[in-house]
């Protein structure tokens, strides 16, 4: 090994001892003098608060801000003609006793299938040309299945 090889080596091993001191918690970690206490003792501690009150500052911010964009999604959903599961909860519960009622879109279809034997609902956006089948809760796969239907055969 050549002599410029060892004294590298010799050089970063010193690099690396010097940088596991300072991780160390044998010594405090040089801080700024605090805002709110003189006594140098408490420095530490004293820059641990700012960091976790600063953080607590950017996550604060970060809730409110999804929480306005959740919003903004919900409002958008609605604009496009789909409702919100709250909506569809809610209208489910409404006029239901209360150990009738449901807190998810589950429990809502598993009900919905106990109340209803009758496995499909049938819709008309034009008052009966033309005729839309559906599951019950499901909102998003009508089949049509022609126009007016003669459900009384006299």
């Amino acid at each position: 090994m050549t002599n410029k090889k060892l004294t590298n080596m010799v050089m970063k091993l010193k690099r690396d001892v010097k940088h596991l001191r300072g991780l160390t918690m044998s010594r405090i970690p040089k801080v700024k003098q605090s805002k709110y206490n003189k006594d140098k003792s408490f420095a530490w501690v004293d820059s641990q608060w700012e960091r976790f009150m600063t953080e607590q500052k950017e996550l604060k911010k970060k809730i409110l801000e999804l929480k306005i964009e959740n919003s903004e999604m919900k409002d958008r959903l609605i604009e496009l003609g789909e409702r919100p599961d709250e909506w569809r909860i809610e209208q489910f519960n409404r006029n239901r006793a209360q150990e009738d009622q449901v807190t998810t879109i589950k429990e809502m279809k598993e009900r919905i299938k106990e109340l209803f034997p009758t496995k499909y609902i049938y819709e008309s956006p034009d008052g009966g040309e033309t005729i839309y089948r559906r599951e019950f809760g499901d909102y998003n796969n009508k089949v049509e299945v022609g126009g007016q239907l003669d459900l009384f055969d006299d």
